[in-house]
């Protein structure tokens, strides 16, 4: 194994002569981020929202999309969530939101979310999206508005 500083961060990656996945792959190539070009995957994120009904779920996808908070958002209307609240085992029906946006809007979508949400403590969750097609990243960059 060898360790590898990402964005400020030590990271583990096996060494090349351990797996054959990353024998074309040079440490200079994998750790040089200094003079690399800033790209949309560097800028894109994916979040996450549970809602606790569809209506309330368009509300927030409607919303977000309509004030170019994100550029995408898919929603699934019948998914089940098992969790604990206040000391109780729930089983309860929800519906989730997937929003594609950038990193640097994510605020303004979790205040847009928590603003139009109904529970307590909403799931919101953002991840990187670390890599994808360029042109799709770039669509999410454009559809969105600038910070």
């Amino acid at each position: 194994m060898i360790r590898l500083k990402l964005a400020g961060k030590m990271d583990d990656c096996d060494t090349p002569s351990e797996t054959s996945d990353h024998q074309n792959v040079s440490p200079k190539s994998v750790t040089d981020f200094s003079e690399r070009e800033v790209l949309p995957m560097d800028q894109s994120i994916v979040v996450y929202v549970s809602a606790g009904s569809e209506e309330e779920a368009l509300t927030i996808a409607r919303t977000l999309v309509g004030e170019r908070l994100a550029a995408c958002v898919n929603l699934f209307s019948k998914i089940r969530s098992i969790y604990r609240w206040e000391g109780k085992v729930c089983d309860e029906p929800e519906c989730y939101l997937i929003i594609k946006t950038r990193r640097d809007l994510f605020h303004a979508v979790r205040e847009s979310v928590r603003r139009l949400h109904s529970y307590e403590v909403p799931e919101i969750i953002a991840l990187p999206i670390v890599d994808g097609i360029e042109s799709y990243l770039e669509w999410i960059h454009k559809e969105t508005k600038e910070a």
